[in-house]
C-alpha cells in the first residue's frame, strides 16, 4: 500500500491531474487516461463553437462595435487551438513511432473525413440562396477544397502534422526537438501567409487556412516531443503558479493589443498560454459538474467539429428566413451578450447527440474513414513468425 502523501494538498490534486486514471470505457489492458486531456478537449471544443456563434452574430445582425462574445472569443484565441493541436500532438508521441501502414487512421482516415464533410458542406453553395446570389462552385473551386485547408482545416491540419513528425522522428531521431525551431518560425510568420493566400478561393467559397495551418504546426509537434516536460510541469503546478501563469498571459494579451499584433508577440502568447493552460489543468478538479462536462464534450471532438458548423449555417440562415436580423438589431450589444452564449450549449449537446447517432450506426465511417482505407497493412509479429 503506497504511504500517504506528505505534501501539501494543492500539490497532491496536481500529482493527480498528471496521473492517468481509470476509465471505466476503456478495458484494463488497454492505455490509461489522462482526465485532463478530455477536460482540455472539451474546453477548446466549447471555445471554438463560441467563436463562430459569435462570428455568426457579428456578420449576420452586427452593424457596429464587436459584441460581447467576440472580444471574449479574442480572449481565448491564442490558447484555443495552439492547446487543441498540443494535446492530438501528445496523444500521437507513440503512434509517430510506428509505421505508417500501421497509422492509416491518423492519415488517409482522418483526411477522408476532411473530404467527405468538406464536400457535405459546400453542397449547399447550390441552393442559390445560400451563396448570396453568387456564382455555384465550379469543379476546379472544390478540387481545390479538398486539396487545401478550409472550413474543416482541423481535419486537414491533423495528417499533414502527423506526417510531418513521423518524417522528423525517422529522419532526426534523438535530435527531432531541434525541428521545433524552424517550426516556430513558422509560426511566427504565419500571419505574412494570410494575405498571399487570401485570393486562391474568394466568396462564397470558404477561405483558405494556409496561414492556420502554418501557425500551429509547431504546437502539435511541441506535444509529440514535449509529452515527459509537460507532465513535468503539471506535477509542479501550484494554485499560485497557475495564478501566476494566467496573470503573464493576460499581460501579454494586452501588450499584444497596444502594439498591434506584432509577429513575435503574436507566437509568443500562445506559448504563454499554453504555460496557463497547463498549470490551471493540473490544479483544478476533474469531478465538479463543469469539468465532468468538459471531459464529456472532449471525448468525442471530432463529432462536435464537424456537426456544429451545419448547426450555426443552418441558425444563420434561420436569422435571415425568419426576419429576426431587424428585431435583434434594435438592441445589438444586448443581443450579442445573450444569443451566442445562450446557443452555446445547445449547440454542442445538438452536435454530441448527433455524432453518437452516426457513431453508433452503420455510417460510422463518415466520421472514422471508410474500413477499407483504415485497416492496418503491417503484418502482426505473431504473423510474421509464422511466415
Amino acid at each position: 500500500m503506497a504511504l500517504p502523501s506528505m505534501r501539501s494538498r494543492s500539490r497532491a490534486r496536481t500529482h493527480a491531474a498528471a496521473r492517468p486514471a481509470a476509465d471505466p470505457a476503456v478495458p484494463a489492458a488497454g492505455r490509461p487516461r489522462f482526465e485532463w486531456i478530455d477536460a482540455g478537449k472539451g474546453a477548446c471544443m466549447v471555445l471554438v463553437v463560441l467563436l463562430h456563434l459569435s462570428l455568426m452574430y457579428e456578420n449576420e445582425v452586427n452593424e457596429g462595435a464587436a459584441a460581447l462574445w467576440w472580444d471574449v472569443s479574442s480572449a481565448f484565441a491564442p490558447l484555443r487551438m495552439p492547446l487543441f493541436f498540443f494535446i492530438s500532438g501528445f496523444l500521437a508521441t507513440r503512434a509517430v513511432e510506428r509505421p505508417l501502414g500501421a497509422t492509416r487512421g491518423r492519415t488517409l482516415g482522418i483526411y477522408s473525413v476532411y473530404a467527405i464533410w468538406t464536400l457535405l458542406f459546400l453542397a449547399r453553395l447550390f441552393v442559390p440562396q445560400a451563396r448570396g446570389g453568387g456564382a455555384a462552385p465550379t469543379p476546379g473551386e472544390l478540387a481545390l477544397s479538398l486539396v487545401l485547408p478550409t472550413s474543416y482545416w482541423y481535419l486537414w491540419a491533423l495528417p499533414v502534422f502527423f506526417l510531418v513528425a513521423w518524417a522528423c522522428t525517422r529522419l532526426l531521431g534523438e535530435r527531432r526537438a531541434w525541428a521545433l525551431i524552424p517550426f516556430a518560425a513558422l509560426a511566427a510568420a504565419a500571419p505574412l501567409l494570410k494575405p498571399l493566400t487570401a485570393g486562391l478561393l474568394t466568396e462564397p467559397m470558404d477561405a483558405v487556412k494556409l496561414s492556420s495551418i502554418a501557425a500551429n504546426l509547431v504546437w502539435f509537434y511541441a506535444g509529440v516531443v514535449g509529452r515527459d516536460a509537460w507532465l513535468s510541469l503539471m506535477r509542479r503546478a501550484t494554485p499560485l503558479t497557475a495564478a501566476l501563469a494566467v496573470v503573464a498571459y493576460a499581460g501579454v494579451f494586452v501588450a499584444l493589443r497596444a502594439t498591434g499584433n506584432g509577429l513575435v508577440l503574436t507566437f509568443a502568447i500562445a506559448a504563454v498560454a499554453l504555460l496557463a493552460g497547463n498549470q490551471v489543468l493540473a490544479v483544478v478538479g476533474m469531478q465538479n459538474p463543469l469539468a465532468r462536462a468538459l471531459r464529456w464534450v472532449g471525448r468525442q471532438t471530432l463529432p462536435v467539429y464537424v456537426f456544429h458548423i451545419f448547426l450555426v449555417s443552418a441558425l444563420s440562415a434561420g436569422l435571415k428566413l425568419t426576419g429576426l436580423v431587424p428585431v435583434l438589431q434594435q438592441h445589438t450589444q444586448v443581443w450579442g451578450a445573450i444569443l451566442p452564449i445562450a446557443l452555446l450549449v445547445p449547440v454542442v449537446v445538438a452536435s454530441r447527440i448527433i455524432g453518437a447517432a452516426v457513431l453508433g450506426s452503420r455510417l460510422r465511417w463518415m466520421l472514422e474513414g471508410p474500413r477499407w482505407l483504415t485497416a492496418s497493412r503491417t503484418v502482426a509479429p505473431a504473423d510474421a513468425s509464422r511466415a
